[in-house]
C-alpha cells in the first residue's frame, strides 16, 4: 500500500459521512435514469396498451418530456 493510498483509506474511515453520502447520490442518479428509461418506455406503447393501464396519449406524452429532476417520484 502505497503512502497516499493510506492517506485515502485514512480519510475515508475518519469521516463515515462520506461513504453515505457518495451511496446516497448513487442511488438518487440510478433511479433518475431509471425512471427516465421507463417514461421513454411508457411513451412507446401504443394506444391499446395505453388504455388497458388506463392513461391516454397526451399523459404519456407528458410525462414523457419531463425533466429528470422536475419530477424524482411517481405521484399525482
Amino acid at each position: 500500500m502505497t503512502c497516499s493510498t493510506r492517506m485515502f483509506i485514512g480519510a475515508t474511515h475518519s469521516r463515515p459521512g462520506v461513504g453515505r453520502a457518495l451511496e446516497w447520490s448513487l442511488m438518487v442518479f440510478r433511479t433518475l435514469v431509471d425512471r427516465s428509461r421507463q417514461r421513454r418506455a411508457l411513451a412507446a406503447l401504443d394506444d391499446r396498451l395505453l388504455r388497458d393501464v388506463g392513461l391516454t396519449r397526451a399523459l404519456a406524452e407528458r410525462e414523457r418530456n419531463k425533466r429528470a429532476l422536475e419530477k424524482l417520484f411517481w405521484t399525482s
